[in-house]
Formats: C-alpha cells, structure tokens, sequence
C-alpha cells in the first residue's frame, strides 16, 4: 500500500526535523574533555605534590624561626628542595569564590565546610548576605571568627530584586584575580579549584562548569536530571564550538578584568540572569573553556516541589528574553525542530501507526551514540531511552509551559 501524499510531506518534515537534531548532537553537543585524560592525572598529581611540598616548606621555617643556632643539615636540604614554592605563590592562580545568598540555611557552618576542604589552597571565601536578618549564632559566629583569614562576611543591604546588588558588593570586596561564583546550597568537591585551574590558560577569562542536581526517587527529580543533562550539552557544546551564551552561577569563573560595575548594574531592572545574561555579553570564542572533568562538578540540592520547580524556571528561562539575537537563533533553530517533529509524529500516529514506530525507532538509533557519549562526561540520565520519553515532556514544556514564562510571568528573589 503506498504513502498518501499528505503522509509523505509528514514524513519528509519529520526526517528533516530529525536530520537536524541528529546534526546538532554530533557536531555541536558531542562533549570534548579540553585536557586528555592522561595530562588532566599528571597536572593533578603535580598540583597535589606541589601544596603538599609547600606545606612541608611553611612547617620547616616555622620550626627554624624558633630554632637557636645552625638549622640540620638534613632540613637544610628539605628545605631547599621546597623553598622555590614560597616564590611561586605569586605564579599560581588565586581565587575569589562568591557566594550570595537571601535565606540563610539551618547550619552555615555546614554549608561552606566544603570550602576549608579544597586542596588547593590560593583562594578566599566572600559571603554575601543579601537582605537576611537572621542572626548568627554563638557556634556560627565563632566558625566566622576561627576561619576569617578565609572567610570574609558583609551583609548588604537589599535595594532591588534579584542578587545583582549582593554579586556587584561581592565582587568589589575581591582581592584574586579570578572570581568563582556557586550557591550556598552547593557542595563542591575537594579537587574543585583544582580542576579549574588546570584550565585556565594566559588568555582564558571565563570558564564554565558543570552542576547536577542531586538524585532522589521523586518523579520530579527525574524530569530535573533530564533537563540539566540537555541545558549543559548545549551551553557547553556552543561555548566549546566557539559560541559561549549561558552559564550557570552555581559553577563558573572569569577574570575581574571582564567586570565593568557600571555595565553590570546597567541591568539593574532586570532581576535575573546575573549569571547568563552576563557570559552572553562577556564571553567570546577566544577567553572561554569548559571543564567537563567530574572532579570539578559542583552538585547541587534539587527543587523538590513542583512550585519550586516551576519558580527557578521562571528566573533562568525568563533571562532569555533578553540574549542576544545570534544566540536566540543559536539555540532557538534546535528547540524548534523538536517541537516541530513531535508535532508531526502526533500526526503521523493518526495515519500511519507502524510509520510512527519506524520514525520512532530510527531517531532511537541515529541519535544513541551522541546520547551515550555525553551521558559518560557529565552523568544526570539514567539511559538514552529515558532520556527519549523526557523528550516528550521537553515538547509540552517548550510548547505550553515555556511561552507563559518567557512572556507573561515575573520571576522574583
């Protein structure tokens, strides 16, 4: 039995849909490791021998600066072979991690513990309380006080919506080069700062990392995990094409140099996209990279309602408005070509349902190895095939859910 001319254009928008998505996944989604594997352990190892090698030096002269008399000879050798690390403080790269915040959490001390546990140990901690008048208790005060060589505290007084104000005020009180940028609710690993270190380069002034949401067994949670895993493969996939748009605030980094206090307040009315909207101006092919090393994932707590959910879209979607047109047709011909094929295999289904299957089973097939690829970089779905039946959900999203958000609701913080 042959195909109806109206089954046929059907068919042929949808293999045009598909052929499109198919081109995006494994040209410009298919995630690269900026360092191989092999140089990313040897810099590690290096990095980790050079502050254990620096710690061993700033113990030796401790011990000699109280020591009456010739130093042994046996220190004076130990000594020696680290004492080039107190010169090279200067050459490695220095940070300056923001965190601002408007809710204090239950424990702040548990909150930022991660940051006295980096092994990398040029950095500073700015805490940045946006408008909360919660007060700190005695335990809270007194971890503030031990750690303040590390730690620096300012409240700021709230004046606009959004963090804008608390960022600007964060920013100014930074005394590194780089600026680091995550949430209070973050728990950043060990081997944070280091990894990004390794990616930075003289020339590189912004660097965009990854942060899943931690998993649970809600149904929600599965849609977030699905919904992180596409966001990051394409803000990473453009940035590492040369096209960097987005980034999120919950990990990423660029040079002090990039801030301009009047460019950054200049969107004072808008509350949101301090984080996107500022790499969609700042970044540009030849001052960005990406680090996709799981040893600098920054994971963080999920919404757990359907209202939270639904607020934090309206603050990150809504920024989007507001990018630049490049980058509106960068990310916007890829949505569109979802949408449209869903569209039409809904009504291909109503003619033709073994043509449905088919068409089904081929985008299965074409689209699984860029799937699986960037499912072993960065993690977040459980399968290709869940990923597939979320795609479904993503269509709804971008069709209804979407288009409310982008032009009718007003996010707030």
């Amino acid at each position: 039995m042959g195909i109806s001319g109206i089954t046929l254009y059907l068919l042929v928008g949808c293999l045009i849909c598909i052929l499109i998505q198919a081109l995006h996944w494994y040209s410009v989604f298919w995630l690269r490791q900026p360092i191989s594997q092999s140089d990313f352990k040897t810099k590690m190892a290096q990095i980790v021998q050079s502050n254990i090698g620096l710690e061993t030096s700033n113990q030796q002269m401790d011990i000699s600066d109280k020591r009456d008399g010739p130093i042994p000879i046996a220190v004076q050798e130990k000594t020696k072979n680290t004492s080039h690390l107190k010169t090279d403080i200067k050459k490695q790269i220095h940070f300056s991690i923001i965190v601002c915040y408007h809710q204090k959490p239950d424990d702040i001390t548990s909150a930022i513990h991660w940051v006295l546990e980096q092994d990398y140990p040029y950095f500073e901690l700015i805490l940045v309380n946006d408008g909360d008048s919660t007060i700190f208790s005695k335990v809270e005060e007194e971890f503030l006080t031990r750690y303040s060589e590390k730690i620096k505290y300012i409240f700021h007084s709230k004046q606009n919506m959004g963090k804008r104000g608390a960022l600007a005020r964060g920013i100014a009180e930074a005394q590194n080069p780089y600026l680091v940028f995550t949430d209070i609710d973050c728990i950043p690993p060990s081997t944070w700062l280091s990894t990004i270190a390794l990616h930075i380069q003289p020339h590189i002034q912004v660097i965009l990392g990854v942060s899943p949401y931690l998993k649970n067994k809600q149904f929600l949670n599965q849609i977030v995990q699905h919904e992180t895993f596409l966001t990051a493969v394409q803000y990473l996939g453009w940035a590492q094409r040369g096209m960097p748009y987005m980034g999120l605030g919950r990990n990423m980094v660029y040079h002090k140099d990039l801030y301009h206090a009047d460019q950054f307040q200049k969107s004072q009315s808008v509350p949101y996209g301090d984080d996107d909207l500022w790499i969609n101006k700042v970044a540009r092919k030849d001052n960005t990279t990406t680090v996709i090393a799981k040893e600098s994932f920054v994971p963080s707590l999920p919404p757990l309602s359907w209202s939270s959910w639904f607020n934090q879209k309206k603050r990150h979607l809504s920024a989007g408005k507001y990018y630049s047109r490049r980058s509106k047709m960068t990310i916007g011909i890829f949505s569109a070509c979802l949408v449209i094929e869903k569209i039409l295999l809904l009504s291909i289904i109503c003619i033709d349902i073994q043509l449905f299957l088919y068409l089904i089973l081929l985008k299965y097939i074409v689209l699984f190895v860029a799937i699986h690829h960037n499912k072993r970089r960065i993690g977040m779905v459980n399968s290709v095939g869940s990923f597939w039946l979320y795609e479904y959900f993503h269509f709804i999203y971008l069709l209804v859910i979407s288009p409310y958000i982008f032009f009718i609701s007003k996010p707030n913080w």
